[in-house]
């Protein structure tokens, strides 16, 4: 029996072995050049807009040498670097005023991708003009920016907010009304003088004098003032009657009291601790909501130390008979002008909105009777009213009951101090 030898297997140690093992794996790293990156893309911006860097690619691991006996070693998986999603510009809303937001940028690995900006606000209307030819009214706020779009980082990254939306769209102004005036509210349009005639008739200078023009009279009523002493003192006049009346009254008050009254000249409809005309329509309980149209244009010239206020005089009675000798329970002032007096009867109660317009109302006693003063915000001299809707107002508060009548309308202007005149070119009332 022949025996055959077997050639001896040479059996390396286990260090020599991972030598090798080593040794491959450095021969191949030295021929492979460097891992790849990516250089961050930041520097230029444009209109505030810049990218951050990338994040960094993970690089491939080494694989396992190959042992003279072991067989292959196993390759080494990737490294779990990996990529990171790439944050989109989230666009903030550009108003006319918002300026363009950052963008999102290229971020790292589960980092959290930029939030855009906020959009702009919007500009507002322009207000609309005042004036004798009121001015047209300004054009609409810019629309207000979208919201930008979400973006979702990638590989665990937070989604990113998408940009707040710009502001709605400013609301178009009104243009201002055609005789200026304040926004909101109407505009008088003042009457043509009740006549072209400018010479004084019937001319009245003592207190308590008459000039009577139809179902009105004038009353040269110089209550504050009437035991002054010339030059001191005030005439009334009248231009013509009709439907409507014009009259005037002229004066000279620079001593005295300088907060009192000295006079008030006025156009009459009614009582004044006297008999009624029935001709003037009165008296009227305020159940019975009688319309009381009036319409009053004037001219006012007052020195520059001077005075005055040029109202409306209601009176109100609980009766309605009413003789020389009656005492009324409340007085009603509509204010529509005032020039250096600002003093109503009693303390401010509210801002009441009668006929479309703002009005300050006060309230107290004059020691005779209760006195409600409203006063225009916005004075003129020329307005259309319904003297009945200061007196419904009343009611509605308490100040006045329905069971209660007006006995008397009054016209003209209360002067404190000065020298001037106020002549009426137009005045009609008709209680309806």
């Amino acid at each position: 029996m022949v025996l055959r030898s077997e050639p001896t297997l040479r059996r390396e140690s286990p260090a020599v072995l991972i030598a090798a093992a080593l040794a491959a794996a450095a021969a191949a790293c030295s021929n492979s050049g460097p891992l790849p990156h990516s250089t961050p893309s930041g520097g230029a911006t444009s209109e505030g807009t810049s990218a951050g860097p990338s994040g960094a690619t993970g690089g491939d691991a080494p694989s396992g040498g190959t042992v003279p006996s072991g067989g292959t070693t196993p390759v080494g998986g990737q490294d779990s670097g990996g990529n990171v999603g790439v944050g989109g510009e989230a666009v903030g809303g550009m108003g006319p005023g918002g300026g363009t937001p950052t963008s999102g940028g290229t971020m790292g690995s589960g980092g959290f991708v930029e939030t855009g900006g906020t959009g702009g606000l919007v500009d507002t209307g322009g207000a609309g003009g005042g004036g004798p030819t009121g001015g047209t009214g300004g054009n609409a706020g810019g629309t207000g920016g979208a919201a930008g779009a979400q973006e979702s980082g990638s590989n665990g990254g937070a989604t990113a907010a998408g940009a707040t939306a710009g502001g709605a769209a400013g609301a178009e102004a009104t243009a201002g009304s055609p005789n200026g005036g304040t926004g909101g509210e109407p505009v008088p349009v003042c009457p043509a003088p009740a006549c072209g005639n400018t010479t004084q008739e019937n001319r009245v200078c003592n207190h308590g004098d008459e000039i009577h023009l139809g179902k009105y009279r004038i009353l040269n009523n110089l209550w504050g003032g009437q035991d002054a002493s010339p030059p001191e003192g005030q005439c009334s006049h009248s231009f013509c009657s009709g439907s409507a009346i014009a009259w005037g009254t002229e004066f000279t008050w620079t001593s005295g009291d300088p907060i009192s009254v000295k006079a008030f000249a006025a156009a009459i409809l009614g009582w004044h601790w006297s008999g009624i005309d029935p001709s003037s329509g009165l008296p009227v309980e305020l159940s019975a909501q009688h319309d009381i149209p009036c319409s009053w244009s004037f001219k006012v010239d007052i020195d520059p130390e001077g005075s005055l206020n040029v109202a409306y005089d209601l009176w109100v009675h609980t009766t309605g008979n009413a003789d020389s000798v009656t005492t009324p329970s409340d007085e009603v002032m509509v204010w529509e002008y005032a020039y250096q007096k600002d003093d109503p009867i009693g303390t401010f109660v509210a801002t009441t909105t009668v006929g479309g317009v703002d009005w300050d109302l006060y309230e107290g006693s004059n020691g005779g009777n209760q006195v409600h003063s409203f006063l225009r915000k916005n004075y003129t001299t020329c307005d259309d009213v319904n003297l009945r809707d200061f007196l419904d107002d009343l009611v509605v508060r308490g100040s006045l009951d329905e069971s209660q009548y007006l006995i008397s309308i009054e016209a003209g202007p209360e002067v404190v101090m000065g020298t001037g005149s106020v002549n009426t070119e137009y005045f009609s009332c008709n209680v309806e």
